[in-house]
């Protein structure tokens, strides 16, 4: 199963191998966050999140990178445990279609899943790019391998994966955004 996900990340990086017109002004851009959230009374809780993504555009083709986790602990008692990395490269067909790979990895202590990891291929519109506002779709084919927690019972197989990306900046400093990923299965 992981000989899997690595021949889906070897994928996922000759796809990205292939970039040669990129310039030596291409820069990556990102944004991250830290979050801390604490209680105390009744109840003392902490919750812990951050979130990094990378990116880069070199005309033709894009990259993305990122990660996120969620850590939380109620009266002492760990409630949640939850990582998550991911990976893409696109290829700009025209000025607004684009064909995709991806691949991303979840591993959650406290859902049905104890992990899963996926790849997939796909194709990418976006309709709408300006200044201020964004909004990208991507739909194709992949495949999922999960681990039911606590169970030696694989969940393996065929998906579909979408995605939708919206941002709107209000001013600023400010911005609006959503994003949506889908990757449904038997």
């Amino acid at each position: 199963m992981r000989h899997y996900l690595a021949l889906a990340l070897l994928g996922t990086l000759a796809f990205q191998a292939r970039a040669d017109d990129a310039t030596p002004d291409d820069r990556w851009t990102g944004t991250g966050e830290l979050g801390l959230a604490s209680a105390k009374g009744n109840t003392d809780s902490q919750t812990y999140v951050g979130k990094l993504k990378l990116a880069k555009d070199t005309g033709q083709w894009a990259y993305g990178f990122g990660g996120q986790f969620l850590y939380a602990k109620s009266d002492g008692e760990e409630s949640a445990r939850r990582y998550e990395a991911y990976g893409s490269a696109a290829y700009e067909l025209d000025e607004r279609s684009y064909l995709n790979s991806t691949v991303r990895t979840l591993r959650d202590h406290y859902a049905t899943y104890e992990y899963q990891h996926s790849a997939a291929i796909g194709y990418g519109y976006k309709a709408i790019e300006n200044q201020r506002t964004k909004l990208l779709f991507e739909i194709g084919p992949g495949y999922r391998w999960s681990k039911l927690q606590d169970e030696q019972a694989h969940d393996n197989g065929v998906i579909v994966r979408g995605y939708s990306d919206f941002s709107h900046k209000l001013t600023d400093t400010t911005s609006l955004f959503n994003t949506l990923l889908v990757e449904s299965g038997n």
